[in-house]
């Protein structure tokens, strides 16, 4: 039996200040990638591929940029959201205590999540772009 003191999941002080959060979540769409690996060129590429499955980049979704040795509580920070992509950050970073592959869409009661490199590396190594091409027609366009 647990006592009061017993500690299952540290759930992080959470400060918007520390985040670089844009967008206006119309589609309840949340991407959050981390600051290490986001540079102008990763942002263009992730606006690019919003606008491929027909979401505006500004209006339909949520960035969350992530800076390093920075821990969340996501559910904290952002309001509901249906769709989660993370990029480059580990989901217990965002308070996500979960049993995860990458690349592989997780279905819950109310949202899904799919889990991925960082962008840099999609750009990279075209296939992880397929692959995340591929999740992406998945979860949007079909």
């Amino acid at each position: 039996m647990l006592s009061t003191t017993d500690q299952v999941f540290l759930i992080p002080e959470t400060t918007k200040d520390a985040l670089l959060i844009s967008g206006e979540g119309q589609k309840k769409l949340v991407i959050v990638t981390d600051a290490l690996t986001f540079t102008d060129a990763e942002k263009e590429t992730l606006d690019k591929m919003m606008m491929a499955i027909k979401y505006d980049p500004k209006a339909d979704l949520v960035k969350v940029v992530l800076p390093a040795g920075i821990n969340i509580s996501l559910s904290n920070v952002v309001g509901p959201y249906k769709d989660l992509i993370i990029f480059g950050v580990t989901p217990e970073r965002l308070g996500l205590h979960i049993d995860y592959k990458m690349n592989e869409i997780i279905q819950f009661d109310r949202s899904r999540l799919l889990i991925c490199d960082t962008i840099k590396e999609v750009i990279a190594i075209p296939k992880k772009k397929q692959i995340l091409w591929a999740k992406l027609q998945e979860m949007f366009l079909k």
